[in-house]
């Protein structure tokens, strides 16, 4: 989980250090999770894009629903996305599409969606005049701490669960505790 921790740092200092200037974004790739999984790497990918106002942008899947496949192990896996920023998409019901080519030595299928960038996008005035170090330091803490409390707010605690005050209290603290975990 580290270096998936890591790699979110990574973009978040991206998003901090351009959004400033008016930049839009596309990330995209292997995210190593499923949109709709419940795991810890899924919940701190829905967190880190809503907090950044992303939208994770769902796979077209009437021709094929993976975007990993291994053919010796029969394991198919939908592992692939893009996050955007609203902006750049032509609409939003556009979906990602997964290019399935049998000349593809990878074991992952390309995807790509149709995107806008705005006339009034960052790039028309950026000169890049140093290489940039993203460092965590720099994150804007009050977007932070306002998206955690926007998040825990909506945490249905079960305060019998809490106080304990059954016999099989001790089964529902441990799902509660997740929750909170995975917010922050």
């Amino acid at each position: 989980m580290e270096e998936f921790e890591l790699t979110i740092g990574c973009l978040q200092g991206l998003i901090d250090s351009h959004s400033r200037i008016g930049c839009y974004f596309v990330f995209g790739g292997d995210l190593n999770t499923s949109k709709d999984v419940g795991c810890e790497a899924a919940l701190r990918l829905k967190f880190f894009s809503q907090s950044n106002q992303l939208c994770w942008v769902d796979p077209d899947l009437r021709d094929v629903n993976y975007t990993y496949h291994c053919e010796s192990s029969k394991h198919y896996s939908m592992l692939d996305y893009l996050l955007c920023s609203p902006a750049v998409l032509v609409d939003f019901e556009v979906k990602l599409r997964i290019l399935v080519d049998d000349s593809n030595i990878s074991d992952h299928y390309a995807i790509a969606v149709d995107v806008s960038i705005p006339a009034d996008g960052c790039l028309r005035d950026f000169k890049l005049t140093k290489s940039t170090k993203l460092c965590g330091d720099r994150a804007d803490m009050s977007q932070y701490r306002s998206a955690c409390d926007s998040f825990l707010g909506g945490i249905d605690t079960p305060i019998d669960a809490l106080l304990c005050k059954s016999h099989n209290c001790v089964s529902n603290v441990p799902c509660v505790y997740r929750s909170i975990i995975m917010i922050l």
